[in-house]
């Protein structure tokens, strides 16, 4: 056997290979219970290229693999011919044999993990026991990606201890994308945002970024980071599509359009379905159903089955006020499955505005069966019930408005309260200090202030923390309440000192029991005086009407709705009447309109500053015989000075104090 061996040796050192394999036979022929004879032959045929297993060769693997018994370096030898040959199953379970006698071989489990179709754990044990090896660590989180095992792709990275894979693109990328596959975007955040350190000018980085701190509820950090993605990709599309869904979910329709239209330019104007989407919803938010109702038609040409697109066609056409047409779409949406929910809210809101109040409330009723927690569904159906039913539900439903995203008010109740003070139900406490904070807009803070007066005997102190602008005006109302600023030293000793908080919401449930009243606020009588008697001395016999025509967001100085002087045409045409501007930040344009239209423009008071000085606007609408205003807080004051009012709503007006059935309001009695 000795001698048979040598020639081999020989024989292949002299590159004779078919002489090398008749020695190799004759051992096989001579010694068949020896392995030794079908490996070297084996070795010959490994001349041959990769892959290639003749049936002679599958024979020689398993007749040596028989005979092999546990001899590790006999049994690597034959896994190596015949991975060369192409026979995988018979390599991996000559691997499996050899790590049966040698378990901790590291080297083996790599071959193993390597293979056409490793399973899970044999990848991970070929990580853990080649902790340093980046290849094996990067098939290993490759496959268990495809097979969206995420815990498997975190386990291999914990186990790969000796790699560092701060370089490592890609195995970064993979184990965000487990991560957050996982919820645990707090992790995936910081683990985006160290790759975004190393890797300052990768836009992707940046991308995932933004991604991530939108998921987390960053939105201005988010914003941050796929701008600068964007700058780095000034043509890339992803950038500028996840840009448009942030700036709409935060609620600035024309700049979401603006970057959406972006995003379409860059991908060329191709059919981008979730881009179109939020171009519709942009559009529509802007109450722009006309441009949107195309965009959405095409998308259902392209996918008829999607809910999506049909519950915004919906919206849309609520938006163009064809409440006909968004009614259709709904009974469509309510056919279709996956979009149940979203069918029933809508079609609420639509039957809502419709007035037709039982159906709203039978839907919003199918909603929170479907998803008690659906908090905007209860908000909704709390105003429904305030608006147009059962003012009592409706009072104790509003108690839960605080669970709604995005509710308007600088102190919140949930999910964590602003301040660690127990809220007053209302009961009487003698002894009790009560901070009231202010919620929602300056016009709400004016209109719940009407209701400090019912609280007063209730408890030993109040302190009501309200807008600066509101503060001389109330402290001149309520002298016997601690009125405070918002944002000050003084606000906030008012509430450390305090026992319990109230949000001034919150005293609506009063309603039964005390109906809103109208003139509860005490302007400034000598400045009221002065007003009136300026004005009659300018226009002589003439009846004083205030009017004010667009409210605007504070926050983002833009026009929230209108009804432009342009129609006002009526107004103008009365006979012995002024019209006294009350708007805030009026625009000269308005004003040169309204000349050109009519021959004349409202009266600006130079004297009055509309915006920060409301105690004088007050005292200025106490001055006048009547107003006329679109929702805004100007009709808060003419409510609480006690003049009459007549406000020109918009065909979907939400606020609870404008019922849909009547054109008198119980919430505002002397407003029509």
């Amino acid at each position: 056997l000795e001698d048979f061996a040598r020639r081999v040796g020989q024989a292949r050192q002299a590159g004779d290979i078919p002489g090398a394999e008749r020695h190799c036979r004759a051992i096989a022929a001579f010694w068949p219970e020896r392995p030794a004879g079908y490996v070297n032959l084996l070795g010959m045929s490994m001349v041959r290229p990769a892959g290639h297993g003749s049936a002679d060769t599958e024979r020689l693997v398993r007749q040596a693999r028989t005979l092999a018994g546990a001899e590790e370096r006999v049994l690597r030898n034959l896994a190596v011919a015949a991975t060369h040959a192409g026979l995988e199953d018979d390599a991996g379970r000559l691997l499996l044999r050899i790590l049966v006698s040698a378990p901790g071989d590291a080297r083996m489990w790599r071959v193993l993990a390597h293979r056409r179709e490793p399973s899970g754990r044999t990848q991970l044990a070929a990580v853990l026991l080649n902790p340093g090896d980046l290849d094996t660590l990067r098939s290993c989180v490759v496959r268990r990606a495809a097979d969206e095992d995420w815990p498997a792709v975190l386990s291999a990275i914990r186990y790969a201890r000796d790699v560092d894979i701060a370089d490592a693109v890609d195995l970064v990328e993979f184990q965000n994308q487990a991560l957050l596959a996982l919820d645990r975007l707090d992790e995936a955040l910081s683990g985006a945002q160290a790759l975004a350190e190393k890797h300052p000018d990768s836009a992707r980085t940046w991308l995932r970024v933004g991604m991530l701190l939108r998921s987390t509820d960053r939105a201005e950090q988010a914003r941050h980071a796929l701008v600068r993605s964007a700058v780095l990709t000034p043509e890339g599309f992803g950038p500028y599509a996840a840009l448009g869904r942030l700036e709409l979910a935060e609620k600035y329709p024309d700049d979401a359009l603006t970057v959406l239209e972006r995003a379409r330019a860059v991908a060329g104007g191709g059919h981008h379905p979730g881009v179109e989407h939020n171009r519709a919803a942009a559009l529509g938010a802007l109450r722009q159903g006309e441009k949107a109702r195309p965009i959405l038609r095409r998308i259902l040409v392209m996918s008829p089955g999607d809910a999506g697109s049909v519950l915004n066609l919906a919206t849309a056409e609520q938006y163009a006020l064809d409440l006909d047409a968004a009614g259709r779409w709904i009974e469509r949406a309510l056919l279709m499955p996956g979009s149940q929910v979203d069918a029933l809210f809508n079609g609420a809101l639509i039957a809502r505005y419709s007035g037709d109040i039982q159906t709203a409330r039978t839907r919003l009723k199918a909603v929170l069966d479907r998803d008690p927690q659906h908090d905007l569904a209860h908000f909704t159906l709390a105003n429904l019930e305030l608006q147009d039913g059962d003012r009592r539900t409706g009072a104790r439903a509003f108690l839960e408005r605080f669970r709604v995203p995005g509710f308007s008010a600088a102190r919140q109740l949930w999910p964590e309260p602003s301040l660690a003070k127990p809220v007053w139900d209302l009961s009487p406490a003698p002894d009790a200090r009560v901070f009231v904070w202010g919620e929602q807009g300056i016009g709400d803070e004016v209109w719940f202030t009407q209701y400090l007066h019912a609280i007063r005997d209730r408890v030993g102190s109040v302190s009501v923390e309200l807008s600066a602008k509101l503060v001389p005006l109330m402290r001149r109302t309520f002298p016997w309440a601690t009125i405070v600023a918002r944002g000050t030293a003084e606000a906030e000793a008012a509430a450390a000192s305090a026992d319990l908080q109230l949000p001034i919401g919150n005293l609506v449930v009063l309603c039964e029991d005390i109906p809103p009243a109208s003139g509860y606020l005490a302007p400034n009588e000598d400045l009221v005086a002065a007003f009136r008697q300026r004005y009659q001395g300018r226009f002589p016999g003439k009846r004083l009407i205030g009017v004010s025509w667009r409210s605007v967001k504070p926050a983002a100085l833009t026009r929230s709705f209108e009804a432009p002087l342009r129609h006002w045409g009526p107004i103008f045409g009365l006979p012995d009447t002024q019209l006294i501007s009350l708007q805030y930040n009026p625009e000269g344009e308005d004003f040169r309109a309204a000349a050109a239209a009519f021959g004349a423009a409202p009266y600006a008071d130079p004297k009055v500053n509309t915006v920060d000085d409301i105690g004088a606007l007050a005292a200025q609408i106490a001055a006048l015989d009547a107003v006329v205003s679109i929702a805004n807080s100007t009709v808060a004051l003419a409510h609480g000075v006690g003049k009459p009012a007549y406000v020109p709503l918009r065909g979907l007006q939400d606020d609870f104090r404008y019922p849909r059935q009547s054109d008198r309001s119980f919430w505002l009695p002397q407003v029509q």
